[in-house]
């Protein structure tokens, strides 16, 4: 709705950096995907949720062209995007289902224990950068996924 109220290139630009830098959609839906559908059917459910986020990129400029070219301002779409997000919002309070965190909180120490501290933000990433080291298997995937990347970016 920012960028639909904004008056100026400069905060267009901001916001939309905002928006980029802000938007989880994809590291919640995906995952979540992955957590409803049963195990036999994980992978199909991963791709068809990766494939609706992707398609929507894709179409989603080229159908806001559209109707920025058939409208008298470029601000119609951003008007369009918030009505279709409100009821996306609705929609899917309604239909997601309410599902349990697997996380489970760290026990309280028994007497003479000594108290376990929850892993941080940081140590998070540590642990990352130390899979990048010892799993071949996933840095043969992050370099296919960023090789795609890199492709998709060169023709778009």
């Amino acid at each position: 709705m920012g960028i639909a109220l904004s008056h100026n290139l400069v905060s267009v630009q901001a916001l939309s950096f905002f928006l980029g830098v802000t938007s989880v959609t994809p590291q919640i839906l995906i995952p979540f995907a992955g957590d409803l559908a049963p195990p036999e059917r994980r992978g199909t459910a991963i791709s068809i949720v990766l494939s609706g986020l992707l398609l929507g990129i894709i179409f989603g400029r080229a159908i806001g062209g559209v109707i920025g070219d058939a409208s008298s301002s470029w601000k119609n779409v951003y008007w369009i995007a918030v009505g279709l997000q409100a009821i996306a919002l609705v929609v899917l309070w309604w239909v997601l289902p309410d599902w349990p965190s697997k996380v489970e909180a760290l026990p309280r120490p028994k007497e003479g224990e000594v108290e376990r501290k929850r892993p941080t933000y940081f140590t998070i990433l540590w642990t990352m950068g130390k899979l990048a080291v010892t799993e071949p298997i996933l840095i043969q995937g992050c370099l296919i996924n960023l090789m795609n990347q890199v492709v998709f970016s060169s023709f778009w």
